[in-house]
C-alpha cells in the first residue's frame, strides 16, 4: 500500500521412470524415523536458485577459537544391527554421545582419530553425529542400516477400494502401511512387492510405513484418494442469487468445482463430511448442477430452481377501510404471485420489480404476507382495518292531528370515535458496524457483536406523542425472554433519516438472541393507546462464528540508515483490538492480540533497502523479502494465527506502506501474513486494516490509481456506497465527505469497508476458525522440508530450503507443481497453488510448500500446466558429492550465556542457518541468517527446551540440536 495515498499521513513417488497397472511412479527411501537428519550436498545452488540475502553486521564471537572435529570416514555404509562401525577423524578425545538417526548408540573411543560405535536394535538409517559440550559434527554421508526400503508405486491418485502396489526390498519386514493415519489392509506381501488396499475410510495425504521393529517413516509423495460422490440430495431444489445452500450427498465434500447453469461457478463457501456449502452465484439460471473432482464430474438428475429474491422495505398506508389501495416498495416483486393480509388472500393490482399495489379485501386485517415463486414468503408488514362507524338513527316524524303514541326506548347514540392518528412503521434496520436494513443484499450480523435494532416510525400527524414500542424475538420458533422496550424521540417524526440514530426507536440486541433461525418483531403502540398501531416481522440473516488471532512482530534491523539498529514501534494491544472490533466483521470476545518479541530480519540489513527501487517509486525488493520472511516465520513457528509485521523507519517520507497476500477462499494453503509501517506512521491503523483486508481475501477497490481491483465491486470509484458506518465510540452513524468515503481497500484515504467488502471478508472469516486445531494427516513427529519461492511473469525462483520438525502437513492441491528430483533421477511431485502479492507493480505470487524430507535432492523445479517455470539446481559438479566422497558434513560450535546463544557453522558448505526455539512453544530466533557466525537474544526465552538448527546448502538442509 503506497503511503501517498493515506489520508492523514504521507516421496517420494516419481514420474517417467516406469509404467504398469496405472501409472507407475518410481521412487528410493528408507524406512527411518530421523529427528536429526538431512540429506547430502557439498556446493552452493546454482545462479537460478536463491533469492539474494544480506550478510548480517559482523558479529564479535565470544567462542573460544575453533579446533579440529571433523569426520573423515564411516566403514561401513551399509551395515546391519548390532554390526560395529569405524569412524575415523579428527577431535574424537571429549566425545559425549553419538548420534545415528535420532537414536544414541554406544562408542569406544580408540583414539583422537577413531571410534568404533556399535549398532543396536533400535539403529536407523540416517547421518552419524558426534556431540561434545559445546560443538557438533555431522556426516554428510548416510549409513545405511538393512531394513525395508521402497523404491516404486504404482501410482499417487486411487479411489477407495483400489489397489496400491509398493516396490522395493525387504518389504516382508514391513509391519503396516497407513495413509493420513488410516490403516491400508495388506492383500498380499512378499520380499519385493507389497500390495494393499484402499479402503473407504482412506482420505489424501502421506504414506507412512512401520517395520516390525516399530521403525516408521513418511514418504514424501503426496496420494490422492477419491471417494465415490452419489447423486446429491437437493433439499429444496430452489433458491435465488446470492443465497447460501446446503448439499448432502456421500462424497460431496471431495467438490473441487460445482457449476450452476448455465456454467456458472459457484462460491463453496464451507465443506464438512458429506456436505457443501455453496452460495448460488448471480447470474445462474434453472437447471441442473454439474458437480467436479479430479477428472470426474456427475450432473444432478434433480433440476435447480433459481428464484427472484423478494424482500420489502416499505408500505403505505399502514391502516384504512376495506378496497384501500396498499403500495409495497422493495426488491424483486414483479416475482409475487400472490399476497394475503391477516390470512385472506388480497387482488394484486399491479406490480414491477420495486412496487406492487394490493387491494384490501373485506375483513382483511393483520400481517401482510407476499408469496414468491418456490413458496417463499415475505412479511411486509401489518395492515389495519378502520371499520365505518354507522349513522344515529332519526326519530319517527308524526302527522298532524294523530296523537302520537309512546315512543319506542331508543338507547342513546355513542357519537362517533375521533380517528386515531396513523403511524407507519416504514422499516427496520440492523446495526453493528454499519446500518443496514433487514433483507439487504450484505446484512449478515456478526455472532456475539452487540447490535442495535432500528425501528424506523413515522406519522403524518403533527406533533404526535411517540407509542411504546416492543422488541421481541425467537429462534426457531421459540420465544426468547421479555419484549424489550425501544427508545426513541418524544414525538414521531414526519420523516426518518437513515442517517440519525435519534429519530428512530432503538433498542440493544441481547448478544444470546444473535443466533441462526433469529426472527424479530416490532410492535408499536399496540395497546392503540395514541395511535392505530403498526407491527413488523423480520427475518434477519446471521453469519457462522468467526475470530481472529493476530501476532503483531516488531521488526529489528541493523541499519536505521544512520548505522545504528533500530526496532518498530508496536501499537498497544487495546488499539489494535479496538480497531478490529471497529471494522471488521468481529465480536470483541472472539479477538486475541499478542505482541511478540522483536524479530531480526536477516533478509536485508537496512532501512534503506526499503526505499524505493524504480523511477515509478511504487516498489521495493525490501518489502518483499521482508513478506516473505514473516510467512517463513509464521511457518516455522507452527502456531496457524495471523502474523502481522511492524516495519521501522524513522525518516519515512514516502513509498511503500505496506505489503500483504491475498488468499483466495479456497485453497488448502493460506499466507496469513502481512507487513506495515509501524506506530510512528500508522497511528489510525488504517494501513494494518487495509493489509488484513487482503490476507482476508480482498483484492484492491477501484479507487486511487490501484494496479489491480475487484472487477466486481459494485460502488462506482471505490465508494463505501450508501451504507453508513457506525462508530460505538461516539454511538453515531457517520455521514462521509468525499475525502474519505472510499474503501479501506482503495488507495483513497478511506477508513471504513463498503459494505461488499465487509461481506467478503465475513464470508472468508467464517471459512476459517483460528480456534479449531489445523488438519494434518498423520500427527506422528517427522523431519518437513520447506520450500518458497515467488512466481512472477519472468518465470519462477526458489529461496533456499530449511528444515524443520512437525507432524504431516494437510494434503494441498492446486494447478502448480514442485518436481523435487534426487540423485537417482526420482521426483517426488507436489501439487500447490501460489498466494498473490498485493500493492506491488507488477503481479507476483509466492509460494510455501512444506513435505516430509526428501533425501539427497540435486533440483527442485517448478512447473505450470505442463510447461517449466524455473529451478534451483546443483551445478553438474556437485552432484557427484550429494551423499558421497567426503564423510564430513555440518559442523557447529556454540555457546550460550548472560543471556546470548552464539553459533559457528561451516558456512561455506552450509551458508544458511535457522535457529528455532522448542519448548512449551516454538519460537525462531534466527532464519536464513548467513555469515558463519551469528548470536542471538535469548533472555525472553524460558528456561529449559532445546535449540533446533537447520543448515542449508539451498537445496539439502540439515537439522542438529542443542540442548540447553
Amino acid at each position: 500500500m503506497p503511503s501517498s495515498f493515506k489520508r492523514k499521513k504521507s516421496n517420494t513417488a516419481f514420474q517417467n521412470i516406469q509404467f504398469f497397472s496405472k501409472k507407475t511412479i518410481s521412487l528410493s527411501v528408507l524406512l527411518a524415523v530421523s529427528a536429526c537428519g538431512g540429506g547430502g550436498g557439498s556446493s552452493e545452488p546454482g545462479s537460478t536458485s536463491t533469492v539474494a540475502t544480506t550478510a548480517s553486521t559482523p558479529v564479535v564471537s565470544i567462542l573460544p577459537p575453533a579446533t579440529a572435529f571433523t569426520i573423515e570416514n564411516i566403514s561401513p555404509l551399509e551395515a546391519s544391527e548390532n554390526e560395529k562401525l569405524t569412524v575415523t577423524g579428527q577431535g574424537f578425545i571429549g566425545i559425549k554421545q553419538v548420534m545415528l538417526g535420532g537414536v544414541a548408540l554406544s562408542f569406544k573411543l580408540i583414539s583422537d582419530q577413531q571410534i568404533e560405535v556399535m549398532l543396536n536394535d533400535a539403529a536407523q538409517s540416517g547421518e552419524l553425529e558426534l556431540h561434545k559440550d559445546n560443538s557438533s559434527v555431522q556426516a554428510r554421508q548416510r549409513v545405511m542400516i538393512a531394513e525395508p526400503r521402497v523404491f516404486e508405486l504404482s501410482g499417487t491418485e486411487f479411489n477407495t477400494g483400489e489397489t496400491l502396489i509398493l516396490r522395493g526390498s525387504q518389504l516382508n519386514q514391513l509391519k503396516n502401511v497407513r495413509l493420513g493415519g488410516v490403516m491400508l489392509p495388506t492383500v498380499s506381501q512378499s520380499a519385493t512387492e507389497l500390495y494393499v488396499n484402499i479402503p473407504d475410510t482412506a482420505r489424501s495425504g502421506y504414506l507412512t510405513l512401520e517395520d516390525k521393529r516399530g521403525r516408521q517413516r513418511t514418504l514424501a509423495q503426496i496420494m490422492q484418494i477419491w471417494r465415490p460422490v452419489a447423486q446429491p440430495e437437493l433439499r429444496p431444489a430452489f433458491g435465488f442469487a446470492g443465497q447460501t445452500i446446503s448439499i448432502t450427498g456421500q462424497g460431496i465434500d471431495q467438490v473441487e468445482q460445482l457449476l450452476f447453469s448455465p456454467n456458472q461457478r459457484a462460491n463453496i463457501k464451507s465443506r464438512s463430511e458429506n456436505r457443501l456449502e455453496v452460495e448460488i452465484p448471480e447470474k445462474a439460471l434453472s437447471g441442473p448442477l454439474t458437480f467436479a473432482w479430479g477428472k470426474n464430474t456427475l450432473n444432478s438428475q434433480t433440476r435447480f430452481e433459481i428464484a427472484t429474491q423478494i424482500s420489502a422495505t416499505g408500505m403505505s398506508p399502514l391502516s384504512g377501510p376495506a378496497n384501500t389501495l396498499v403500495t409495497i416498495s422493495g426488491r424483486g416483486l414483479d416475482a409475487v404471485s400472490s399476497a394475503s393480509i391477516g390470512g385472506i388472500n388480497a387482488q394484486l393490482v399491479n406490480k414491477t420489480s420495486s412496487s406492487i399495489t394490493l387491494l384490501t379485501p373485506a375483513n382483511g386485517e393483520g400481517e401482510v404476507i407476499l408469496k414468491g415463486s418456490m413458496q417463499q414468503l415475505v412479511s411486509a408488514g401489518n395492515f389495519r382495518l378502520v371499520r365505518p362507524v354507522a349513522p344515529p338513527v332519526a326519530p319517527p316524524v308524526t302527522p298532524p292531528g294523530i296523537t302520537p303514541t309512546a315512543p319506542p326506548v331508543v338507547p342513546p347514540v355513542t357519537p362517533p370515535a375521533t380517528p386515531k392518528a396513523t403511524i407507519e412503521l416504514e422499516s427496520i434496520a440492523l446495526v453493528q458496524n454499519y446500518s443496514q436494513l433487514a433483507g439487504a443484499q450484505y446484512q449478515r450480523l456478526v455472532q456475539g457483536k452487540p447490535a442495535i435494532v432500528r425501528a424506523n416510525i413515522s406519522s403524518r400527524s403533527s406533533k404526535l406523542a411517540s407509542p411504546r414500542v416492543w422488541l421481541s424475538a425467537t429462534i426457531n420458533g421459540v420465544p426468547q425472554g421479555q419484549a424489550i422496550a425501544m427508545t426513541g424521540p418524544a414525538t414521531v417524526p414526519a420523516y426518518v433519516s437513515q442517517a440519525k440514530l435519534e429519530q428512530s426507536f432503538n433498542a440493544r440486541l441481547p448478544e444470546q438472541w444473535i443466533k441462526p433461525g433469529l426472527s424479530l418483531r416490532i410492535e408499536a403502540d399496540p395497546e392503540l393507546q395514541v395511535s392505530s398501531g403498526a407491527s413488523r416481522t423480520i427475518t434477519p440473516v446471521v453469519g457462522k462464528p468467526s475470530n481472529m488471532d493476530l501476532v503483531i512482530v516488531p521488526l529489528q534491523l541493523d541499519d536505521d540508515g544512520r548505522g545504528a539498529a533500530i526496532r518498530a514501534q508496536a501499537p498497544t494491544t487495546d488499539a489494535v483490538r479496538q480497531m478490529l472490533s471497529r471494522v471488521f466483521p468481529l465480536a470483541d470476545s472472539t479477538i486475541n492480540v499478542t505482541i511478540r518479541g522483536a524479530y531480526q530480519v536477516s533478509s536485508i540489513q537496512s532501512t534503506q533497502s526499503m526505499k524505493y527501487i524504480d523511477k515509478t517509486r511504487t516498489g521495493s525488493a525490501g518489502w518483499d523479502s521482508v513478506l516473505t520472511e514473516l510467512e517463513q516465520l509464521r511457518v516455522r513457528e507452527g502456531n496457524a494465527r495471523h502474523y502481522y509485521g511492524l516495519v521501522p523507519d524513522p525518516n519515512f517520507s514516502g513509498g511503500t506502506a505496506g505489503l500483504g497476500y491475498v488468499n483466495a477462499k479456497n485453497t488448502s494453503y493460506s499466507a496469513h501474513s502481512a507487513i506495515g509501517l509501524d506506530a510512528r506512521h500508522d497511528d489510525d491503523l488504517s494501513t494494518m486494516g487495509h493489509e488484513l483486508g487482503h490476507n482476508l481475501s480482498r483484492n484492491h477497490a477501484p479507487c486511487g490509481g490501484v494496479s489491480t481491483y475487484d472487477p466486481n465491486f459494485p460502488y462506482a470509484g471505490g465508494k463505501i456506497g450508501d451504507t453508513l458506518p457506525y462508530d460505538p465510540r461516539t454511538n453515531t452513524l457517520l455521514t462521509l465527505d468525499q475525502d474519505n468515503d472510499g474503501d479501506l481497500m482503495g488507495y483513497c484515504g478511506g477508513r471504513w469497508f463498503s459494505d461488499y467488502t465487509y461481506s467478503k471478508i465475513q464470508d472468508y472469516l467464517e471459512q476459517r476458525n483460528y480456534a479449531q486445531p489445523m488438519l494434518a494427516g498423520f500427527s506422528m513427529p517427522m523431519s518437513l522440508i520447506d520450500i518458497s519461492g515467488r512466481i512472477s511473469a519472468g518465470g519462477a525462483s526458489i529461496n533456499p530450503v530449511s528444515m524443520r520438525s512437525g507432524t504431516a502437513p494437510e494434503a494441498s492441491k492446486g494447478e502448480y507443481e514442485l518436481h523435487i528430483v534426487s540423485t537417482s533421477g526420482n521426483t517426488t511431485i507436489q501439487p500447490f497453488n501460489p498466494v498473490e502479492v498485493a500493492d506491488i507493480p507488477q503481479a507476483e505470487q509466492h509460494f510455501f510448500v512444506s513435505i516430509p524430507k526428501v533425501d539427497s535432492i540435486i533440483a527442485i523445479e517448478v512447473w505450470h500446466k505442463g510447461k517449466q517455470l524455473g529451478s534451483n539446481k546443483l551445478q553438474s559438479s556437485a552432484v557427484k558429492g550429494v551423499g558421497v566422497g567426503t564423510a564430513n558434513g555440518a559442523q557447529l560450535q556454540w555457546q550460550e550465556s548472560a543471556g546470548k546463544l552464539q553459533i559457528r557453522w561451516n558456512a561455506g558448505q552450509y551458508p544458511h542457518l535457522s535457529v528455532l526455539h522448542i519448548g512449551k512453544t516454538r519460537q525462531v530466533l534466527a532464519n536464513q541468517a548467513r555469515g558463519g557466525l551469528l548470536t542471538v537474544d535469548t533472555q525472553s526465552l524460558p528456561a529449559g527446551g532445546q535449540f533446533e538448527i537447520s543448515l542449508s546448502d539451498g537445496l539439502n538442509p540439515r537439522l542438529m540440536y542443542i540442548k540447553r
